[in-house]
C-alpha cells in the first residue's frame, strides 16, 4: 500500500511524502529514509535507525528523540534542529495551522499549543513497533510535565481499536484519529 502523507503543510514544507515521518514542533527528526525505507517497493535499507526491528536502532532513535525534544524545552529550537539531519529538508518558520478533535471530543490547534514543545506522532494499531514508542512518548511526556504535549494521531486504525490500546497503555498523550490529509 502507498501512503501519502505529503498533504498536510508540515509535511510539504519538508517534502515528506511517507510514513514515517517523526516532527517534533516544527523540527523534522527523522524520515522514511532513516528508517530504511526509500522508495515504493524498495523494503529496507540503510538509514540512520535501520533495521527497523534492531533494539539497537531503537535506542538510538530514542536517543536522538529525546536530545531533540530536551534541546526544544530548554528554549534552544537552534540546537535541536541542528541535531537533526536537516541537510535533506528545509526547515519550518513555525508549527503551521491545523486543527483536530481529540478522543476526549476536546479541539486542538496551533494556539493551543503555543509555548509548549509540540511532538506529532503517526502511528497505527497494526505497528507494533508504535506500541513501545508510544510507551516510550508517554514517558517523556511525564518526565517533561505540561511543557511537551505528544499528539498520537492514529491512521489506517479502528478507533475502537485506538481506544483501547491509548487506555491499555495508560500514556499521556492527545489521543486523535487521522488521515492520510
Amino acid at each position: 500500500m502507498v501512503e501519502n502523507y505529503g498533504s498536510s503543510e508540515l509535511a510539504r514544507r519538508f517534502g515528506v511524502t511517507r510514513y514515517p515521518a517523526i516532527f517534533a514542533d516544527d523540527v523534522l527528526v527523522a524520515t522514511p529514509r532513516d528508517f530504511g525505507f526509500y522508495g515504493k517497493g524498495e523494503g529496507q535499507g540503510q538509514g540512520r535507525y535501520a533495521p527497523l526491528k534492531s533494539a539497537a536502532s531503537h535506542e538510538r532513535f530514542r536517543r536522538d528523540l529525546g536530545q531533540v525534544l530536551d534541546l526544544l524545552v530548554a528554549g534552544r529550537r537552534g540546537d535541536a534542529a541542528a541535531a537533526t539531519r536537516q541537510d535533506e529538508a528545509a526547515e519550518l518558520a513555525e508549527l503551521p495551522a491545523f486543527t483536530l478533535t481529540d478522543l476526549d471530543g476536546r479541539a486542538v490547534n496551533r494556539e493551543d499549543l503555543a509555548g509548549r514543545v509540540v511532538l506529532v506522532e503517526f502511528w497505527a494499531t497494526w505497528c507494533p513497533p508504535c506500541r513501545g514508542t508510544l510507551s516510550w512518548l508517554g514517558e517523556l511526556r511525564r518526565r517533561h510535565g505540561d511543557r511537551v504535549v505528544v499528539l498520537a494521531i492514529a491512521l489506517e486504525s479502528d478507533e475502537a481499536d485506538v481506544r483501547g490500546l491509548a487506555a491499555k497503555l495508560g500514556a499521556p498523550l492527545r489521543w486523535s484519529m487521522g488521515t492520510p490529509e
